[in-house]
């Protein structure tokens, strides 16, 4: 059982990887429209199966979140999202 994060930054189409996971998974959300970041921990709870979740809307301009990423059977290391963008455009020299 491993961790998840999900980046939705794709401002030309409208389909929802979280909304359709969800519901793969047998589960209802309104995800709406928009850009989001989601991060997914499988874990187990009076034994029974559990996701937690952690979903942050994101809006173009503003700096991106850092997610925590579950590695199995370890620990919880935390994604800045905001610095991996942007040490990405610059190994890339992208403007």
């Amino acid at each position: 059982v491993i961790g998840l994060v999900e980046v939705d930054v794709v401002t030309d189409r409208h389909a929802n990887l979280h909304k359709d996971l969800i519901q793969h998974l047998g589960g209802t959300v309104d995800a709406g429209q928009g850009l989001y970041a989601c991060a997914y921990r499988p874990t187990a709870r009076d034994e029974h199966s559990v996701l937690d979740i952690w979903h942050r809307r994101l809006t173009i301009q503003e700096s991106l979140p850092t997610m925590p990423l579950y590695l199995k059977n370890g620990p919880c290391v935390p994604v800045d999202l905001q610095k991996t963008y942007m040490q990405t455009r610059q190994d890339h020299r992208l403007n």
